[in-house]
């Protein structure tokens, strides 16, 4: 791989965009499996999210991933995911609009033309979850919709547990971003992809819980990526925003990580974990 991409900004943004828009998705399908699922008693829902890609002012010119680190006020605390949220079925298509006829300048270019490609349903999709990933992650990290450009999406991930499907969309953040976060966000991870690209950054992840957790959990190894924060912490990423990452890195650089089996790290679910902790400060910020 050309390691020069992750330094120059143009041509990591046309090798991001050439690279998603060649690659299948299967945003359509998953919209009509959730159309079909809730006429059932099993009803999905769907949410966007957005994989935020920028060069932080003390980045020097590398170019990083930004995650958000979940407050345990909110499902999952604790864990490493892209901001993003359920879609609103109010705010979002209006937004959708907007994006769509490009009087906002986020949709562009190449990579306008090749969301064109993929059919009026394809596109109509796209533009969806993208206005609600931009949506949530102005409300989440203080993302402004309007620095962001659009590179492409990425295939959806379910979450079984929450019955949930999530439509990624990978962003370039344009200006100088500092994250404003709201009382569902700990705080912002910002992780170099360059060091995405190394294997000696994964290991394996064991998952194990309390005897009051209330939900059986399979202790299965679970790949992971290890990232020591500005701050001194190590976050560990996991799960469904693994597998979104790792679909990324895949797609634009064809990278498939080798996790270090000699190293096994340990994750407790204590109760709370599937909800988050709503405790009376959690409450007063709703």
């Amino acid at each position: 791989m050309n390691t020069e991409i992750l330094t120059r900004k143009d041509l990591f943004i046309d090798h991001i965009i050439r690279a998603l828009g060649a690659a299948p998705i299967d945003f359509c399908e998953r919209i009509d499996f959730i159309h079909e699922g809730n006429n059932t008693a099993d009803k999905w829902k769907a949410a966007g999210v957005l994989l935020p890609l920028s060069i932080p002012e003390y980045g020097g010119n590398e170019i990083h991933l930004h995650l958000i680190k979940r407050s345990r006020d909110v499902a999952q605390g604790g864990d490493l995911s892209c901001p993003g949220g359920l879609l609103d079925l109010r705010i979002d298509p209006i937004f959708r609009l907007l994006l769509a006829s490009r009087l906002l300048p986020v949709m562009r270019g190449e990579a306008f033309s090749l969301a064109r490609e993929r059919g009026s349903t394809g596109f109509k999709n796209i533009t969806l979850f993208l206005a609600n990933a931009l949506r949530e992650a102005w409300e989440e990290v203080g993302i402004n919709p309007l620095q962001v450009r659009y590179l492409g999406p990425l295939p959806c991930r379910n979450l079984i547990l929450f019955t949930r499907t999530i439509f990624p969309v990978a962003g370039f953040i344009r200006k100088n971003w500092r994250p404003r976060t709201n009382w569902e966000v700990e705080k912002v991870v910002a992780i170099p992809v360059r060091n995405l690209l190394e294997n000696g950054n994964y290991a394996l992840f064991r998952v194990e819980a309390t005897d009051d957790f209330g939900v059986p959990v399979n202790s299965s190894l679970f790949p992971c990526f290890i990232h020591r924060d500005s701050d001194g912490t190590e976050e560990f990423l996991w799960g469904a925003t693994y597998q979104i990452v790792m679909t990324f890195l895949k797609v634009a650089f064809d990278f498939d990580p080798r996790p270090n089996s000699d190293k096994i790290l340990k994750k407790v679910l204590r109760p709370g974990y599937l909800t988050g902790e709503k405790n009376e400060n959690a409450k007063l910020r709703r």
